[in-house]
């Protein structure tokens, strides 16, 4: 059986890879043609020469802004006309249809 040199350097990436997959050390091992036992063996000497194994996380920035987001703004409370005529009251809205309310008013008239 021959065996190959693999530098320090590369034993700490697969040891890395190994534990950042979450798979077993069989499983990986299979996946990636490395004995099983070589992986535990590398993890047992890069931790007993203090050798950090997990990599730290990517610190987040102390600021980060954040958009705001436009919201429309509650509509305005409709105004609206108040006309009383031959005993009815109408509420006219403030965009009203002028064509409408001439119509409307002809009615009322003609019940008088």
């Amino acid at each position: 059986m021959t065996h190959t040199r693999i530098s320090r350097e590369k034993r700490l990436e697969q040891v890395r890879r190994w534990q950042a997959s979450g798979l077993s050390a069989a499983e990986y091992g299979r996946r990636r043609g490395i004995p099983s036992g070589t992986l535990s063996w590398w993890q047992w000497k890069l931790r007993s020469e203090k050798v950090r194994l997990r990599r730290r996380p990517e610190r987040l920035p102390a600021f980060v802004e954040i958009p705001a987001i436009p919201v429309d703004p509650a509509p305005p409370a409709r105004e609206r006309l108040e006309l009383e005529l031959a005993g009815v009251t109408l509420h006219i809205p403030a965009d009203f249809d002028e064509k409408t309310l001439s119509r409307v008013l002809g009615v009322l008239r003609g019940a008088r």
